[in-house]
């Protein structure tokens, strides 16, 4: 099951108990729905649980048994919860205070209660048109709201309980959305679902640790990279004295480095410094390398210009 799917289980998990928070939750499932007029109330949903709440939410507060059809599509079923009957439509208009005509749907607030019953109102709209995406991929959260004015309204709801969402028109839609980490728990946790947000938190300190450590392992690989280059090169540059001068060329503080390096090109620098006779810092052992690159490349200059 998808992270989607499962986080509208946990909602529709929620029990359906005082009757001014289904009617709450009700009204925000049908506010955002395509079907809120007096010849069609419905709610088209991808989810079998999310239809199955509706209908139950209408038969509670209205004793009104709404038709689901199930749809089946290429890519997964689709279900239809409707009221049929013209009597039954007009009751649930009249229940939530619209007549069914409005030409730019906006929210009775009536509806909605006290603020206890914010959180149901915005799970119904969750239900109705939200989506979400796998946390696990990236962070973004949407409703999917079919009316100007509402989108305002519900934007200036969640800036005054949560935090202002950003908007974007769609298809016809106008989309609400947020895509920081932050804000989905926050409103997550609001409607209902703190199993969802607890799972975001984590998958987010995963993601955390798992950059820090591909981060340090890409800088220790570099630097492996960078030491064994360096160390092929210097070896390169002793082979090259001991071929045209032997090692007996050298003082004595290079001839013992060059002879380490030789017989130790895996070693950093600050370990070549901690093995010699009189240990010396990396900084040092980097200078007479540095002396010893140079007198590689005297002597292929000579070559050259003989």
């Amino acid at each position: 099951m998808s992270f989607a799917a499962e986080l509208k289980k946990e909602l529709c998990a929620e029990p359906l108990k005082r009757k001014e928070k289904m009617l709450a939750e009700c009204y925000g499932m049908a506010i955002v729905s395509r079907g809120f007029d007096a010849g069609n109330i419905s709610l088209v949903t991808e989810n079998q649980g999310v239809a199955v709440r509706y209908a139950k939410l209408m038969e509670r507060l209205l004793g009104v048994t709404a038709e689901t059809v199930e749809r089946e599509r290429a890519d997964g079923a689709v279900y239809t919860v409707s009221l049929t009957e013209e009597a039954d439509r007009a009751a649930l208009l009249k229940l939530f205070g619209h007549s069914g005509k409005e030409p730019n749907r906006r929210i009775n607030i009536q509806n909605i209660g006290g603020e206890e019953n914010y959180a149901d109102f915005l799970r119904g709209i969750y239900l109705s048109c939200g989506s979400i995406s796998d946390p696990n991929k990236s962070y973004h959260i949407e409703l999917a709201v079919p009316f100007l004015n509402l989108s305002k309204e519900l934007a200036l709801m969640l800036s005054q309980l949560l935090s202002m969402p950003k908007s974007v028109r769609r298809r016809g839609d106008y989309v609400l959305y947020y895509k920081e980490s932050e804000h989905i728990e926050d409103f997550l946790t609001f409607i209902g679902a703190p199993m969802k947000a607890l799972e975001i938190m984590e998958i987010k300190v995963v993601k955390d640790v798992r950059n820090k450590v591909n981060r340090r392992t890409n800088c220790e690989t570099a630097n492996i990279d960078k030491t064994v280059v360096a160390s092929a090169r210097q070896v390169a540059d002793i082979r090259l004295i001991c071929e045209k001068k032997g090692m007996e060329f050298l003082p004595e503080n290079l001839r013992e480095l060059a002879q380490l390096r030789l017989e130790n090109p895996e070693m950093s620098l600050a370990e070549l410094g901690s093995v010699l006779k009189k240990p010396i810092s990396r900084s040092g052992v980097n200078h007479r390398l540095e002396r010893l690159a140079e007198i590689a490349e005297d002597l292929r200059e000579k070559e050259k210009e003989a």
